[in-house]
């Protein structure tokens, strides 16, 4: 989800503009190709791709948290981190009609024979998680 702790003053309303003037604080996976230049927004029916100029990248997702709750700019943030934010007021959703592309998650293990136990409880662990939580669902998650 897009987040700032300061009110949202965008003409554009509730979509993305065009560029984004504002100061971003992005997250870059490493080796994923997220060079932290590029936003993705999608209503379901309309995808746009934001260009933004980011006053901070980082390569972790707890040092963009801590910097969008200290009001150092807009923020997509994993809905984890930011929910209790935004609950006691610190953080502001924006845009809430079109949220950020999903980034996919991975979970990477040498090989589906002879899975060790606590790998295998792990990756049950995740299937479940994502599974109970709706904001993680996706209509092609199987829990595969």
């Amino acid at each position: 989800m897009a987040c700032r702790r300061r009110p949202w003053a965008s003409v554009a309303g509730d979509a993305p503009p065009d560029r984004a003037d504002y100061d971003c604080i992005c997250y870059a996976r490493g080796g994923s190709g997220g060079s932290g230049d590029k936003w993705s927004f999608s209503n379901g029916s309309d995808h746009q791709i934001v260009s933004i100029v980011p006053r901070l990248v980082s390569n972790s997702a707890v040092a963009v948290h801590r910097a969008a709750v200290d009001g150092a700019g807009l923020a997509v943030l994993s809905h984890i981190l930011a929910l209790p934010h935004i609950a006691a007021g610190r953080l502001r959703v924006v845009m809430p009609d079109y949220p950020p592309s999903r980034m996919p998650n991975y979970a990477v293990y040498p090989s589906r024979r002879n899975v060790p136990a606590r790998v295998r409880s792990v990756l049950d662990f995740l299937i479940d998680s994502v599974a109970a939580d709706e904001a993680m669902r996706t209509d092609d998650s199987d829990g595969a």
